[in-house]
């Protein structure tokens, strides 16, 4: 055959000939190759399973596929997931499924849409074999309902249905629907996850299908929108079925509370089937987990999501976060001299409520209202605003801030500034007069002659020139010496040898007798002030 059409044999297909699967997923033939599979499953009497997911089939493809359901009794399952065929390839199928012998078969994620359905209504009624349908994926709408409603009340050997991620989510759709799942009296396992589904108004024709339904063990209602009470209505459904072994209801908008609810359904002995509760990725409160071991005990299942901790959940601190702002603000210039502590700010607040104004005229002592902008001023006054009055609470103010902030000091006073003295006052020496008692520590042991120095800073100057200036500060310096020669004349009997042969050298350096120091010995009052200095020379 493949000689014939000029064509490669294809491995897989000629090594699953003699088997019971033939897995074609995600191979994607073209028309010749797609034609002579098909030629060779016509009369293949060992191949029951065909997988064709993923192979983009067209309509001249499902012509050829057509014609094996039609001849081909060994087949019983057919998987077309993501095939693509669209309502045209639904046509070119139709006929030959409505006489097929599958039983299983997967048409999800084919953009059927409204009119595909309508063309699938022969095929999937009239299939006497078909037990699993999956339909999910295919954009299905309310009109999509009207010929679901057809299909189900005329389908008698379909238990399992999938109808996921459609459209079925208004309340005249699921009316429909319902009323054809109520006439069938086979479906045990449905899917309506994925499909908006919110309202009372829609989940409330749950509750005559589930009373009625005997036959009905699995319902997917997860990944929804129901909140409490759209829950509760389905909740009181399912309390009543007679058949309902599985619940599966997660990812859905209900509380934590609603969940715990839910869970006591399975905690008390109940004539009623069921046992298992999914609420997948759901939250529950922390008593949720001594329920769980009754349910336990009882032999039932329930699946959860994470468990709620027992704390409270507050909003920010609007004082922290006003205060804090502040604070950050007020000590936010680069210059030290501008930055202002908002706490002493605070703690300078009276006790009494001030006006708004008074607030403001406060700020701008401490030049605040140029570093807070306009927004926070507003946000701290409103914080603390007295309805009554309209005064600020500047008490309460106080409070709150010593709370948040108890190690805060007032602004400590500040130094009065000292008057700078005149030019010439700052490097004052400290001078050594006669009226002062003389310290042995203060005098050093040993004086040379050229060590002395005479001061001349209290010495009244007259206007001459200098030459005369000079002469009379030589002959003042020669008295001088000898007037401090008899005031230190005590001190330096007191010393060694050493100290005598000073003197002794001292006095014949400068020509001066002891006798005439007596003769010219003046009174204390009269003493000049002396600066001794070792680096200055007579």
């Amino acid at each position: 055959m493949c000689k014939d059409m000029e064509i490669y044999p294809i491995s897989r297909v000629c090594k699953s000939l003699r088997s019971k699967e033939l897995n074609l997923k995600y191979y994607c033939p073209f028309e010749k190759q797609m034609k002579a599979i098909c030629k060779t499953l016509e009369n293949n009497n060992f191949i029951q399973e065909l997988n064709l997911q993923d192979n983009w089939l067209s309509v001249e493809s499902c012509s050829y596929l057509a014609n094996v359901l039609e001849l081909n009794d060994t087949l019983r399952t057919l998987k077309m997931k993501e095939c693509r065929i669209g309502p045209e390839g639904m046509v070119a199928l139709s006929e030959a499924l409505g006489s097929s012998s599958i039983r299983d078969l997967d048409l999800s994620f084919n953009s059927l849409g409204n009119d595909g359905l309508k063309e699938a209504i022969f095929a999937l009624t009239d299939n006497m074999n078909l037990v699993k349908l999956n339909l999910s994926h295919n954009g299905f709408t309310e009109q999509a309902a009207v010929y679901l409603n057809e299909i189900l009340s005329d389908a008698y050997c379909l238990e399992v249905i999938d109808l996921s991620w459609n459209n079925f989510n208004t309340p005249a759709g699921m009316k429909k629907l319902c009323h054809g799942l109520v006439e069938n009296k086979t479906i045990n396992w449905i899917s309506l996850a994925w499909n908006g589904i919110a309202s009372e108004d829609v989940v409330i024709h749950f509750l005559r299908y589930l009373r009625k339904s005997s036959v009905l063990k699995f319902i997917d209602l997860s990944n929804n929108l129901l909140k409490d009470d759209p829950m509760t209505i389905f909740m009181n459904g399912v309390s009543e079925s007679n058949s309902l072994v599985h619940v599966k209801i997660g990812n859905n908008a209900f509380s934590p509370s609603k969940a715990f609810t839910w869970a006591q359904l399975l905690a008390k002995p109940r004539d009623k089937p069921l046992k298992v509760l999914d609420m997948e990725n759901m939250v529950v409160e922390k008593k949720f987990l001594t329920l769980l071991q009754k349910i336990k005990s009882l032999g039932n299942e329930v699946k959860y999501g994470t468990v709620l901790a027992d704390y409270e959940l507050y909003g920010p601190c609007v004082p922290k976060v006003l205060f804090g702002r502040c604070k950050y603000l007020a000590m936010k210039p680069k210059k030290k001299k501008k930055r202002v502590d908002f706490g002493h700010f605070v703690l300078s607040l009276p006790e009494k409520p001030i006006t708004t104004d008074e607030f403001q005229a406060m700020l701008a002592a401490r030049k605040l209202n140029h570093l807070l902008d306009f927004d926070l001023i507003t946000a701290l006054q409103n914080q603390y605003i007295m309805k009554k009055t309209q005064k600020v609470n500047c008490s309460q103010l106080i409070s709150d801030y010593m709370v948040l902030y108890p190690e805060t000091q007032p602004e400590p006073p500040r130094k009065k500034k000292e008057k700078k003295g005149g030019k010439g006052k700052k490097n004052k020496k400290k001078t050594l007069t006669l009226e002062e008692p003389v310290h042995e520590e203060a005098i050093p042991s040993a004086i040379n002659v050229q060590d002395i120095s005479v001061s001349a800073d209290k010495i009244e100057t007259t206007k001459q020139n200098n030459e005369d200036l000079q002469l009379t500060e030589i002959s003042m310096q020669k008295e001088l010496s000898a007037r401090e020669f008899k005031s230190t004349e005590a001190v330096f009997n007191k010393q060694n040898s050493d100290s005598d042969a000073i003197k002794k050298s001292w006095v014949e350096d400068n020509e001066i007798l002891p006798e005439n120091n007596e003769e010219k010995a003046l009174e204390a009052s009269e003493v000049f002030i002396l600066d001794v200095s070792r680096d200055s020379t007579n």
